[in-house]
């Protein structure tokens, strides 16, 4: 009986090695997967357009997703070598597990399109939290994103839950820049060059009061006569700001407009009706 141990232990002893060296190797690989983790988390970090909040959720969402799915496989892989080094034969084990994941699979396939379309996503940065999106039908702020879902909250309080698989076109009026831009109806006998001339001078006080000129990316541009209409020229003024700075500039323009307007005589035409009573 000892000549039969004497005789396993050298099998044993090369087979726990190699366990050992398997076990070391996707411990090495899980390690990789953490490094290439925390370079994702550096490269992430350095795009200053996105707030601290965003930018952190973000990271994490990426982070936990790769490391999870590395792990997985890591895993998998070194468990099913260890069985075959033991002398377990894996291949019912593996035509189990392919049978396993189609099922699965196929329940699960609007939960992967999900957690797919999530990480595109935040990989590509379509958007963040705190910026005026359209997504799926729905405008509003966004207030919470996941792998999985994306929370939009709209101008009335509705909150909405989108899956990001229904996500396919992306509007963000809250990313790098955004345009201003005001169309205003002038009569028909009006001095244009006037006109012009005063929605220039109202366009750049607009441009730089203080609490604006932070914000104003290029000079205000009249872009001149835009259209003839039945009842009134129009002429458009542009300005180039940063984005999420649009709403209360174009505000502060339009009542300027009005002002300036009305200071200079300048007549801005709208709808009458001209009843005649008869006797």
């Amino acid at each position: 009986m000892s000549g039969d141990w004497n005789a396993l232990l050298p099998v044993w002893g090369s087979k726990a090695a190699k366990i050992a060296l398997i076990l070391l190797l996707g411990f090495l690989g899980y390690r990789l997967v953490r490094v290439a983790t925390a370079g994702l988390y550096r490269v992430l970090d350095g795009e200053g357009r996105l707030r601290l909040e965003a930018r952190k959720q973000r990271r994490e969402a990426i982070a936990r997703t790769l490391n999870r799915t590395g792990a997985a496989i890591i895993i998998g892989i070194v468990a099913l070598t260890i069985l075959d080094e033991l002398g377990i034969n894996v291949a019912p084990l593996l035509a189990s597990a392919g049978v396993v994941g189609v099922a699965v699979g196929l329940g699960t396939q609007s939960l992967i399109k999900d957690i797919l379309a999530g990480l595109f996503i935040l990989l590509e940065d379509q958007f963040g939290i705190g910026d005026l999106v359209t997504v799926a039908g729905v405008t509003g702020t966004v207030e919470e994103m996941s792998l999985r879902r994306t929370t939009v909250r709209d101008f009335n309080g509705t909150l909405y839950t989108v899956p990001n698989s229904q996500i396919s076109v992306v509007s963000n009026a809250s990313k790098d820049w955004a345009r201003v831009i005001e169309d205003v109806g002038v009569a028909y006998e009006t001095d244009l060059g006037h006109a012009m001339a005063v929605l220039s001078e109202v366009s750049q006080t607009v441009a730089s009061a203080p609490e604006f000129q932070a914000d104003v990316l290029e000079p205000p541009q009249v872009m001149g006569v835009m259209d003839l209409a039945d009842s009134w020229i129009t002429l458009r003024v542009a300005i180039k700001v940063k984005a999420g700075a649009q709403w209360a500039l174009s505000r502060e323009l339009r009542r300027r407009i009005k002002e300036g307007f009305d200071r200079a005589g300048i007549e801005m035409p709208y709808p009458q009706q001209v009843v005649h009573v008869k006797q």
